[in-house]
């Protein structure tokens, strides 16, 4: 009786399962499919491994349908007790440590001290350009955030402030700073002045008198906020402020833009070599001639041939295929192997 898919996968299920019987009714149904070498060598592993005996001895029935009922095999035999005393301290394996990274084939070996001093410029100059970096942005940000609520005031009543007339309550000589106190009433409180406050220059504060008639602008859902129509020195210093911040944010941008072009400009890549052959010439120099690849910092794979003649190597000690080599990279039609 041969059984379709739907039933294989069943009794498959029931051989997994952790009841015993089911996987005896498993077995028993897929015992007419022992043609499928993949059934057989379910049934040998559940005959060595299954912890029922019935199962065990059921699987090696089925495997063995003309001969003799040899039982399964059983539990495995007692292990002798454990020995008494000292014991010797077993010796902890020996770690082996990876194989140190092969180090680049140089085509010329005198780019050796240049690609150290290449690659020592370059950390030097990201962390310059990283700390740099974080300090101006900090800067920036400190400044920015001293400026924009001014600005944000100051376009406010640019666009949305209306100008009443109010009075001049109080002047005040700070030494370096003058303020001019004021009060003004709006449509909707006739009743109850609004206060302000703002700092004038020596020559308002000279001319102006307590009690003199002021033009104020204020914002109607907010009249707490106002000023004057005289000139505010806060004016002039957060128009400082704006430039400081506007030229901090400029050369962080000089910066990155600068650390992205020298980095664009000149790369030093890893390649590996693919094929090298040399032959001597009669001064007994190997010419190296190889074939190596690299990928770009754009992901491009590119294959170049590169040639050199060589006094310090012979043919048995040329470079094989695997061992890295460094490139020049610029862009992808100006670069070199070194």
């Amino acid at each position: 009786m041969s059984l379709d898919a739907i039933d294989v996968l069943r009794s498959l299920r029931l051989l997994r399962s952790h009841d015993a019987e089911d996987r005896k009714r498993g077995i028993t149904l897929l015992s007419s499919s022992l043609d499928d070498p993949r059934v057989a060598q379910v049934f040998e592993y559940l005959h060595q491994h299954d912890p029922d005996p019935g199962v065990r001895a059921l699987a090696w029935q089925a495997l063995n349908p003309h001969g003799p009922a040899i039982p399964a095999p059983g539990p495995p035999l007692a292990l002798p007790p454990e020995p008494t005393g000292p014991q010797p301290t077993p010796v902890p394996p020996i770690e082996r440590a990876d194989p140190p990274p092969a180090a680049p084939f140089l085509m010329n070996p005198a780019h050796a001290r240049w690609i150290a001093r290449q690659r020592s410029s370059s950390g030097r100059w990201r962390r310059m350009v990283l700390w740099l970096t974080g300090l101006l942005l900090l800067v920036a940000g400190v400044l920015w955030g001293l400026v924009l609520p001014d600005w944000v005031t100051w376009y406010r009543l640019r666009q949305d402030g209306m100008t009443v007339n109010g009075t001049l309550s109080d002047l005040q000589d700070g030494g370096d700073s003058y303020f001019a106190r004021y009060h003004f009433y709006t449509s909707d409180s006739a009743d109850l002045p609004f206060p302000g406050e703002q700092r004038v220059d020596r020559e308002a504060f000279e001319t102006l008198v307590e009690g003199d008639p002021v033009e104020v602008t204020y914002l109607p859902d907010n009249p707490d906020v106002s000023r004057l129509a005289w000139e505010n020195p806060e004016d002039a210093r957060r128009d400082r402020q704006t430039i400081v911040a506007g030229g901090t944010t400029g050369a962080v941008l000089l910066l990155l833009l600068t650390n992205r072009f020298q980095r664009g400009s000149r790369r030093l890549l890893r390649g590996e070599i693919v094929s090298c052959e040399g032959h001597t010439d009669q001064r007994q120099r190997v010419n190296v001639r190889l074939q190596c690849r690299f990928r770009t910092p754009f992901g491009q794979v590119h294959t170049v041939q590169a040639s050199q003649v060589r006094a310090d190597l012979t043919l048995d000690t040329l470079p094989a295929a695997g061992t890295p080599v460094i490139v020049e990279y610029h862009h992808d039609r100006a670069f070199r192997v070194l």
